[in-house]
């Protein structure tokens, strides 16, 4: 699973859709959204309980600077509000902040979006108009969240620390 920012595509764009290919992996899709040229935002598409599947993007090991949440929370919520909403699960589009357990990479932390699908079907028939609006709002989020980080980050090192989003 790779993590939110990339600068390599890793799969090949249509023409009919130049800013925006899929790529199969074994344990899911990964949508690949073209901000500019060397900038990809990697979604990632699993299916969750039966009639579900999640949107998630991969912060990696970026939260893992939260070592004393009594202290550190407080001020996430006054520095960086949408992301602490999330954080919370009380966002108002439904982003949640999930913990993955990857089998190649340990713990991930991210943002996700829950969506309903059809029951037994292929994450391939996922792949609606619906699906890409709840893909664009959870893009749309994470990049809110990482404004917040780089303009007012709740420490120092949580600014600094967004390079690690990048593959």
């Amino acid at each position: 699973m790779r993590k939110f920012l990339s600068s390599t595509a890793g799969a090949s764009f249509h023409e009919e859709t130049p800013n925006l290919t899929l790529a199969v992996r074994k344990t899911g899709i990964e949508i690949i959204y073209k901000v500019q040229p060397s900038m990809y935002v990697i979604v990632n598409l699993f299916h969750a309980a039966e009639g579900k599947a999640i949107l998630f993007i991969n912060w990696g090991n970026y939260f893992d600077r939260m070592q004393n949440p009594q202290t550190q929370v407080p001020q996430i919520k006054r520095t960086c509000p949408t992301l602490y909403q999330c954080m919370s699960n009380t966002d108002d589009e439904g982003i949640k902040w999930i913990i993955w357990n990857d089998e190649r990479k340990g713990r991930v932390r991210g943002f996700g979006y829950e969506i309903a699908i059809a029951k037994d079907i292929p994450l391939l028939h996922a792949l609606t108009p619906s699906l890409y609006d709840a893909m664009q709002i959870l893009i749309n989020k994470n990049f809110k969240i990482y404004n917040e980080l780089f303009t007012t980050p709740p420490f120092p090192a949580w600014k600094t620390g967004l390079n690690d989003l990048w593959e």
